[in-house]
């Protein structure tokens, strides 16, 4: 099942209720479940069911490699006959940090745009415009509008202080507040919406790269 972070709680619960009992006995049933989702997948598990740390073992995937992304977009155009001018595929590989969907949507934008083989650098570039005008229109837009005003106004805080990692003491300074705990429930709110994730205790990050220059670029009253 994937996105599983989106799964209601009791739906949860009882997923793992099941999965545990079926386990149980002299004879277990011969069953695998697989999950995956965002970073912050783990602590949603463990808080619909206390004991998901003994039920399920857990695999941190990351972001891929620059291989496995030059792997990505080259398979598809190579078993039709067309590959990629190396600086051009260098170019995609940056572009897509990693991500699986961001190879997705350069891949077929690269597709569209290009004039026969190789695919050229001249055309990359211009289908990097075109992702990433798909990318902010679709993945970012969508993220952003699930937030009310003042998790926006959270996630602007977190722009703001350079990207990656950002401690919740320098949130605190810069939206203003006393201590930590006035910001949990905003920051709890956006980790149930998959919006950003804690990397480290006293931590916050973004679960999808890009993010924070998207948002820097929004307005919020």
């Amino acid at each position: 099942i994937d996105e599983l972070q989106e799964v209601d709680g009791p739906t949860l619960s009882s997923l793992n209720t099941t999965i545990h009992r079926m386990g149980q006995g002299p004879e277990p049933s011969p069953f695998l479940f697989v999950g995956a989702g965002l970073p912050s997948l783990r602590r949603i598990l463990s808080e619909a069911t206390s004991y998901t740390e003994r039920l399920f073992e857990y695999w941190q995937i990351g972001p891929l490699s620059d291989d496995a992304i030059r792997a990505a977009l080259k398979g598809p155009t190579t078993a039709h006959g067309v590959r990629w001018d190396p600086e051009a595929l260098d170019a995609g590989v940056e572009f897509c940090r990693g991500y699986p969907y961001f190879a997705q949507v350069l891949g077929q934008r690269a597709w569209d745009v290009a004039e026969g083989t190789p695919i050229a650098r001249d055309a990359v570039a211009e289908a990097i415009r075109y992702a990433g005008r798909d990318i902010d229109a679709g993945l970012y837009a969508a993220r952003w509008q699930r937030a009310t005003r003042g998790e926006q106004r959270f996630m602007q805080a977190m722009a703001d202080s350079g990207g990656g990692p950002v401690l919740m003491s320098e949130l605190v300074t810069a939206l203003g507040r006393d201590r930590p705990a006035q910001l949990s429930p905003t920051r709890n709110q956006l980790i149930s919406k998959g919006l950003v994730y804690a990397p480290d205790r006293g931590e916050v990050d973004f679960t999808v790269p890009g993010m924070a220059e998207f948002v820097k670029r929004q307005e919020v009253l």
